[in-house]
């Protein structure tokens, strides 16, 4: 399958949105983009204000989809069967979702992290970049205000086998995701041995434990091919 490699920024810029829901994350830097703070906002002759919109509402709904959806289907096994059992409900309810809310929204969404429990959520060299800038931020100032959300186009190359075969522009969305003291259960320092002995199970390569409550768990992340008319549209 093709590989993706971020060639060069074009837009960078953050908004303030509302305030986003921690779920515990399976699968979903001085770059401009990760060097904008909430509510700055670059010129960009790349996308007219109405494509930028309609990209950005896409986004921000396939987020809260999976955030909300996600976080119930967890809050009831939780309540009903509890920790251990949350733990496989995470794991094989989140892909599914994802990719619900992806064919939902004409778009690839997918939660990531910089200390992934599911080898497969581990960030692009983009995502890595704007994950490690916001954490930086918060070890820095931990009582600084929390950075709402990230949106980006990015011209990548696509690689297969290690050789270029074209180009695409992507606009890149992200919104963080925090540690609520529900996340402790299974992020936290201090787990269950039950629920230890289920991680190791499931995920022998997990490394998302020994968060505290607030700290920065992750991100989802949004990325959506765009047309060739529409990436080199100008406003």
């Amino acid at each position: 399958m093709p590989t993706l490699w971020r060639l060069s920024m074009l837009l960078a810029f953050s908004l303030s949105i509302g305030g986003c829901e921690p779920a515990p994350e399976d699968t979903g830097s001085s770059t401009p983009a990760a060097s904008a703070s909430a509510g700055e906002a670059s010129t960009t002759q790349a996308l007219s204000p109405e494509q930028a919109a309609e990209l950005l509402n896409r986004s921000q709904a396939a987020t809260k989809m999976l955030k909300s959806e996600l976080k119930a289907a967890l809050t009831q096994s939780l309540q009903s069967q509890g920790t251990v059992a949350a733990l496989s409900v995470c794991k094989n309810m989140a892909p599914a979702i994802a990719q619900k809310a992806s064919a939902e929204h004409q778009l690839a969404i997918r939660r990531i992290s910089l200390k992934n429990r599911n080898p497969a959520a581990k960030p692009d060299n983009y995502e890595a970049e704007v994950l490690e800038k916001w954490l930086a931020e918060q070890t820095k100032d931990p009582s600084a205000a929390r950075p709402q959300s990230v949106q980006t186009v990015v011209t990548e190359v696509i690689t297969t086998d290690g050789q270029q075969i074209g180009e695409q522009t992507v606009f890149r969305y992200m919104e963080p995701l925090y540690i609520d003291k529900g996340c402790l259960q299974c992020h936290g320092s201090q787990l269950q041995p039950k629920v230890q002995q289920s991680l190791n199970q499931l995920y022998p390569e997990d490394q998302a434990t020994g968060y505290e409550e607030g700290d920065l768990r992750g991100a989802v992340s949004v990325s959506i091919v765009l047309p060739t008319a529409a990436a080199g549209n100008k406003s």
